[in-house]
């Protein structure tokens, strides 16, 4: 079952600005001159039902029947890998290294529009098939692609 931003329709999702500082801490204690402000997602912890939150919380997908405990990881898990090998079967099935280092330009301009649009699920399998070793060691095809 997919759920619009991984989320049922029932949580109310957020978003908090600090605006009552001109500069932010991290962890440490240590000054973030150039964080002026952050998002917070925030969402009402009530409308989760327990049995979303026990999905994750059992980590079900690493168990045998982790079909029935966790379909919903189990469904995103699967749509990564799909984009990732996807992403890396087509750069490696170009025929010669100028399609090659064009298709690889395609995917690197496609992870930009991706984080423009805050689609950080599909951003990461785009990087990581960008960043895996079969794409990774075609340096050939990296040097054209700068120069396209």
């Amino acid at each position: 079952m997919y759920r619009r931003n991984g989320l049922p329709a029932s949580v109310s999702i957020t978003s908090r600005h600090t605006q009552d500082s001109s500069s932010s801490e991290s962890l440490d204690g240590r000054s973030l001159d150039s964080a002026k402000s952050f998002d917070a997602v925030v969402f009402d912890m009530l409308k989760v039902t327990p049995e979303e939150f026990a999905e994750l919380a059992s980590c079900g997908w690493n168990k045998k029947e982790k079909h029935s405990l966790s379909p919903n990881v189990v469904a995103f898990t699967r749509r990564f890998n799909q984009v990732s090998f996807w992403a890396v079967r087509e750069i490696l099935t170009a025929q010669t290294l100028k399609i090659r280092a064009e298709i690889l330009g395609h995917f690197i301009k496609i992870a930009k529009k991706l984080l423009e649009l805050n689609n950080l699920h599909s951003l990461v399998s785009v990087v990581s098939a960008l960043q895996s070793a079969p794409i990774f060691r075609l340096s050939k095809t990296w040097a054209v692609s700068y120069l396209i």
